[in-house]
């Protein structure tokens, strides 16, 4: 078979950046950071990752373009929403090319009924699933961070990836639409983006991406991933900071990180830290402690797909899962951020490929 993933577990491998000889400098995006732009590498894909969280629902919702799917379907859209009303719910689609219809000068994708778009000043998206349809309205105040400093070349010549925050925090509205019971949504949410050329199972086992805010307003990611046995350090992860106008304050390189507990997902088998202590190179006097303080949903990737997907998928995965958790962040660095600088609380996710 010469397509080697499947589209549906690149829905859910989505996520920061990656390793390179030499670090690019992390900077803050704009619009053209994550407008639709392909590659005809064999590798190709595109995804942008959305979150929304209010006091019940949390809803992430991924829109993702590819050369690597199954047959000539390209592109695809899934959703997976966790509430106390409705309980869990993931589903998944996949189109073929004659379905998108894309914009490379502004953003606008559209894949069959399902699209995503900006304008005056807000960023929309819209979902139609089997009796579930969602509609999100972003109004974000700033834009994010590039987590990979632009593109990373991960294999000379050209290939690379490119991982953004596009947004995140903002005010969010819109709905909710499960079997005809329309639920009003308001609350917070963030979009994130990835464009890459190189096929990710390739050089990593798992993925981890968290975006926290505290009561002071100031937002902290932290992302990355694990690699495989001959990966240099075994991970590569990075950290940055925004102040409440959107400005960098504090990036920094994961040099360290010191496991105080594990917690492992009963329904897949995965263990993860539950609290981990970071530091950085070149910053010895900052440490980052991550405490996970509730699970917020473990996602089979193979449990709502085709028979014919889900065998494509196990030739190459073992077990692809992403599970996702309230975590608490403390950052401690008082050469580089404010004296008060409260702990930040967030959503941290995890994307796993393979048990290595």
């Amino acid at each position: 078979m010469k397509k080697h993933l499947c589209l549906y577990l690149l829905l859910c491998l989505f996520s920061s950046f990656i390793y390179s000889q030499s670090q690019n400098e992390i900077y803050q995006v704009e619009q053209k950071d994550f407008l639709f732009n392909p590659y005809k590498n064999e590798g190709y894909l595109q995804g942008w990752n959305y979150y929304f969280i209010d006091k019940d629902l949390i809803i992430l919702a991924t829109f993702l373009i590819s050369n690597m799917g199954p047959r000539d379907l390209n592109c695809g859209v899934s959703v997976f929403v966790q509430s106390s009303k409705i309980g869990s719910k993931f589903r998944t689609k996949e189109f073929a090319s004659k379905d998108l219809v894309v914009d490379k000068k502004k953003f606008y994708v559209k894949i069959y009924n399902n699209t995503m778009k900006y304008k005056n000043g807000k960023y929309e998206i819209k979902m139609h699933f089997d009796k579930l349809k969602l509609y999100l309205n972003f109004a974000p105040s700033f834009y994010g961070v590039s987590l990979s400093g632009g593109k990373f070349i991960v294999e000379k010549p050209d290939k690379f990836v490119k991982a953004d925050i596009g947004y995140s925090f903002s005010k969010v509205s819109g709905y909710l639409d499960n079997e005809g019971e329309v639920i009003q949504l308001n609350g917070q949410g963030g979009m994130e983006h990835l464009n890459t050329n190189h096929e990710v199972y390739k050089y990593s086992h798992r993925w981890e991406l968290l975006r926290a805010k505290n009561k002071e307003g100031y937002q902290v990611f932290t992302g990355g991933f694990w690699g495989k046995k001959n990966f240099p350090g075994g991970f590569y992860r990075t950290v940055s900071v925004l102040d409440t106008k959107g400005k960098i304050i504090f990036t920094g390189k994961v040099a360290k990180n010191e496991i105080k507990t594990n917690l492992k997902d009963k329904n897949s088998g995965y263990k993860v830290p539950n609290k981990e202590i970071l530091s950085f190179a070149n910053k010895n006097k900052c440490t980052l402690e991550i405490i996970k303080e509730k699970q917020i949903g473990s996602i089979d990737i193979l449990s709502n797909i085709s028979a014919f997907l889900r065998f494509v998928i196990r030739v190459f995965f073992a077990k692809p899962y992403q599970l996702a958790y309230f975590s608490k962040v403390k950052l401690d660095c008082p050469d580089f951020l404010p004296k008060a600088f409260s702990e930040s609380r967030g959503i941290q996710t995890y994307y796993m490929i393979n048990h290595e």
